[in-house]
């Protein structure tokens, strides 16, 4: 007859995979359909406007970051909140996928129908995300004890490594070839993307979420409207603490068009999408390790100094470019903003 203790290690044990893989797997998704490499490479392809290649950020964050306020406040009186993520990526992750098939089978459509298809699916998708990270968050919390946690985000954190140079070699190739044009280059990095978020899919259907007490009715909306605006004029730092991050947060503007930059501004290939998403992946692994010890030695309020301090290197090592144009150093100079980013 098992323990319950052992029972206790199996579900933890199960989780642990389930938790890696679908963090794994979902980033690798993402990677084949990132906004500020992929998508910018297609829309700049499809149409060379600057305005709609600024679109794809502006939906992305509107539509992921806007209705999480709405969607805390809805979920707060769920007992078990996965099968909401469950549906909702069910829904929405083969968002992508679908993308590929319509470009691969409707290739002589109009660009506008393509354009119009493309910006409809990547809203959807990012609308998602929306319910999303609210709820993989507390069910993370809620399934993984606070000392196992570091090691479960870590794997996952080197899997990713791993796999992103693998990613940046696939797409410097699907990008570089002869043989795939536009926009069947594209429609292949979308289909990958498509597979990887639906396997992640299934590797959260396999996390078992624990049942967690909450209030039997929800806060009406003006009593939670009322929770937040105490939150906001009654604490001085937390109010400064936004105004940090928000001003920080200005560099999104610019994601989008480091790419084109690179590749209207300096000549730089297609093909090197790949490489600079490699590049871009592997700061942001560096940077989780780096700065997760930065923030165990001197504390979170200096990490928050230095993150901003290299996300600004990202903006001012491409205003350099654009005005010195150093012979030689270019495609380092670009390695770094998107390695900063």
């Amino acid at each position: 007859m098992m323990k319950r203790s052992d029972k206790k290690d199996q579900a933890l044990r199960r989780n642990a995979f389930a938790f890696v893989g679908e963090v794994t797997f979902f980033y690798l998704g993402i990677v084949f359909a990132s906004t500020t490499t992929i998508l910018p490479g297609f829309i700049g392809s499809l149409t060379g406007s600057a305005v709609l290649v600024g679109l794809v950020l502006m939906l992305a964050e509107g539509a992921w970051r806007l209705p999480q306020l709405l969607v805390a406040n809805w979920l707060s009186s769920k007992p078990r909140k996965k099968p909401y993520l469950t549906w909702a990526a069910a829904l929405t992750r083969p968002a992508y996928l679908v993308l590929a098939i319509v470009l691969v089978a409707g290739a002589g459509m109009p660009r506008v129908t393509m354009l119009t298809l493309f910006f409809v699916l990547h809203f959807v998708m990012y609308a998602a995300l929306s319910i999303d990270s609210l709820v993989w968050w507390d069910v993370f919390a809620k399934a993984i004890p606070l000392e196992r946690r570091g090691r479960i985000l870590g794997t996952s954190t080197a899997l990713q490594g791993l796999l992103a140079v693998g990613a940046g070699s696939i797409i410097t190739w699907v990008l570089g070839s002869a043989s795939l044009e536009f926009p069947r280059n594209y429609a292949v990095l979308f289909a990958l993307s498509g597979v990887f978020l639906l396997v992640s899919l299934l590797c959260w259907v396999r996390v078992r979420e624990p049942v967690e007490s909450v209030p039997a009715q929800r806060p009406s909306w003006h009593a939670f409207g009322k929770q937040v605006r105490s939150v906001m004029t009654g604490d001085r730092l937390f109010r400064r603490f936004l105004l940090v991050r928000l001003l920080a947060g200005f560099d999104g503007l610019a994601l989008g068009f480091y790419i084109l930059f690179a590749m209207d501004g300096l000549g730089l290939q297609p093909s090197m999408i790949g490489v600079l998403a490699a590049v871009q992946t592997s700061g942001g692994i560096l940077g989780g390790v780096l700065f997760g010890w930065i923030s165990e030695r001197f504390g979170n309020h200096r990490l928050i100094q230095l993150a901003t301090l290299v996300g600004l290197s990202a903006p001012v090592g491409a205003l350099v470019l654009s005005i010195l144009m150093p012979d030689g150093f270019a495609a380092y100079m670009v390695a770094w903003v998107f390695f900063a980013i």
